[in-house]
């Protein structure tokens, strides 16, 4: 009648017998732990025990620095190559860390909870890290993509401890309250459908549900490039303005759109900006200096981090009638990737008309004077 329980941090209690109940506190560091149970008297009869291994899981220290992206259902309901899982390292985790770190999926159907995971990290031939991107391009892992059923995927690191959790349908595993308020997409199907689940903007919120298309992000990104990249955006707050009255303002934007890579010597022009088309140009810049030239505008940004822009602001007060085409045009000390060079200008036109400019539209029957 006399049982003994045994962990590697505790004493041996003994004459833990008929209904008593044994527990052992155990700590983080017992996080690989063997529980013994033996006969003490010597009595071969046989005897039954329930053993219940209760834990709470804490957060990571890595938590907000690496995020789950984007999960891919590829082939809903089993576990299949196609199912993949994107996370986004804008922390920028060394790759030595990362590789020990491992996924969590469990999954629902109408009352069963089964473990499919963990799916580690660890292995290159199935791991791929692709700029800020980390994701599986060859294991087979567990999704599932259909209403009144569930699955939810935590990102733990080498200590358990939760980095990122998100759910499909409705919460399984437990959520330590470090972590605030899980995320739960909602399935969309009555069967089990191929589906989409992407973060926007990368590391922003969760959809309210899954898109069920086969069209998908894993492995890029969603928002941002994964070669350098730089966007270049040019407005103004007046189309048609009157001549020798109206005051312009343009906004020049200057974006880098690569996930992980600083561009350095970055210059933009802007051609037409100048005192032969405008009186009283004045500018403002969040960052750089710029030089006013006989025909154009020249801006040294500097240096821009991934994911991070610069704004020029100008006005000025057109000084001559018809069409000022406008061009702001980007160049860098780092090298640009070509694939990526249609949004490395913009062009803005303005309309200066005299205040004795009549027109008729006649679609609309409206005079404009």
């Amino acid at each position: 009648n006399n049982m003994a329980l045994n962990a590697n941090t505790a004493a041996c209690p003994t004459n833990i017998g008929g209904t008593t109940t044994q527990t052992l506190t155990l700590t983080a560091a017992d996080k690989d732990f063997n529980v013994r149970v033996f006969r003490t008297n010597g009595s071969t009869s046989n005897k039954s025990f329930t053993l219940t291994v209760n834990f709470t899981r804490t957060c990571s220290s890595y938590k907000g620095q690496v995020m789950l992206n984007e999960l891919r259902v590829g082939k809903s309901g089993s576990s299949d190559k196609t199912n993949q899982v994107e996370l986004y390292n804008y922390g920028n985790i060394a790759e030595t860390v990362w590789r020990t770190w491992k996924l969590i999926v469990y999954s629902k159907g109408s009352s069963t909870i089964t473990a499919k995971g963990p799916y580690l990290y660890n292995n290159t031939s199935t791991t791929t890290a692709n700029g800020q991107f980390i994701y599986n391009n060859d294991l087979a892992m567990y999704l599932r993509n259909r209403n009144s059923r569930s699955v939810d995927v935590a990102l733990v690191d080498a200590d358990g401890a939760l980095i990122d959790y998100v759910a499909v349908e409705s919460i399984i595993q437990n959520v330590p309250s470090c972590f605030g308020t899980p995320s739960v997409v909602n399935a969309t199907p009555s069967s089990n459908t191929i589906g989409d689940i992407p973060r926007l903007p990368d590391g922003g919120t969760w959809p309210t549900n899954v898109t069920n298309t086969n069209s998908h992000t894993i492995g890029r990104t969603n928002v941002c490039t994964l070669g350098n990249d730089l966007v270049v955006t040019n407005s103004a707050d007046i189309l048609n303005p009157i001549i020798n009255t109206s005051l312009v303002t343009y906004t020049v934007n200057v974006l880098n759109k690569s996930c992980s890579t600083s561009i350095t010597g970055i210059t933009l022009t802007d051609t037409n900006i100048s005192t032969t088309y405008f009186n009283g140009l004045s500018y403002t810049r969040t960052q750089g200096t710029s030089t006013q030239g006989a025909s154009s505008l020249a801006w040294s940004v500097g240096t821009l981090a991934a994911g991070t822009s610069a704004t020029l602001t100008i006005a000025g007060t057109p000084k001559v009638l018809g069409l000022i085409p406008t061009t702001a045009s980007v160049t860098a000390t780092t090298a640009l990737d070509a694939a990526y060079k249609g949004d490395d200008n913009d062009t803005e036109t303005i309309n200066v008309r005299d205040y004795n400019y009549v027109a008729f539209d006649l679609d609309t029957a409206t005079i404009t004077e």
